[in-house]
């Protein structure tokens, strides 16, 4: 895309969810560091090294995130997928930042959701700097809803035509997070897409251009 002319820069979203082993995962990494590790596609924002979002990381002992972490931490701005009690493990030391990968978050039945994230921002942003000298960063989530009845679950959060898209933007902008982290452009399964498709149109690509806007 950047070589037609389209200003496109990409982050790397690794997801453990199904908790692979440290090793598989330092497998990917090695060969993503071998084949991409100076690619001109990576967005270079936040920090000289590509972000990496390691997506599940709270389901890994400290153990395995320090073991992540000092072999890919050169290559890699190593951004968490961690909650309050998570990070207060001391597995800070071994992250540039963080974004909670809160795909169900319910402004409806749970407005509280909002102080949780801002409690984590400010969580993160006192457990001291990186050893580069810079500062750990928060990433919030957002999403237009949720849906795991789709997946054979029981949670739904309503998207309520743009209602919650807008409704998280303007809650979760409380932490006054560093960026933020789309859920999801496709995951189609969960409900939580923004991509364009019959049933939505380009209704939520529109609306996220006007809140970032």
């Amino acid at each position: 895309m950047n070589g037609e002319g389209i200003p496109f820069k990409l982050w790397i979203s690794f997801k453990s969810s199904s908790k692979p082993s440290v090793t598989a995962i330092a497998n990917d990494l090695a060969y993503l560091v071998r084949q991409y590790g100076n690619d001109s596609a990576y967005d270079h924002t936040y920090s000289s090294r590509p972000v990496l979002l390691w997506t599940g990381s709270r389901k890994y002992s400290l153990a395995d995130v320090a073991t992540i972490s000092s072999r890919f931490r050169s290559s890699f701005f190593i951004v968490g997928d961690e909650t309050q009690s998570t990070w207060s493990d001391g597995r800070s030391a071994y992250l540039d930042g963080d974004s909670y990968y809160w795909s169900s978050q319910n402004p409806y039945t749970n407005p509280r959701s909002f102080t949780t994230l801002k409690n984590l921002a400010a969580q993160v942003r006192a457990s001291g700097a990186n050893p580069d000298g810079s500062r750990k960063l928060w990433f919030a989530p957002l999403t237009p809803g949720y849906d795991s009845l789709l997946n054979g679950g029981s949670t739904c959060v309503p998207r309520n035509g743009v209602q919650t898209l807008d409704t998280l933007f303007a809650g979760n902008a409380q932490s006054a997070p560093d960026g933020w982290t789309l859920i999801s452009w496709n995951e189609i399964s969960e409900g939580s897409y923004v991509v364009p498709l019959q049933r939505w149109g380009t209704t939520y690509v529109a609306e996220l251009r006007r809140l970032i806007g």
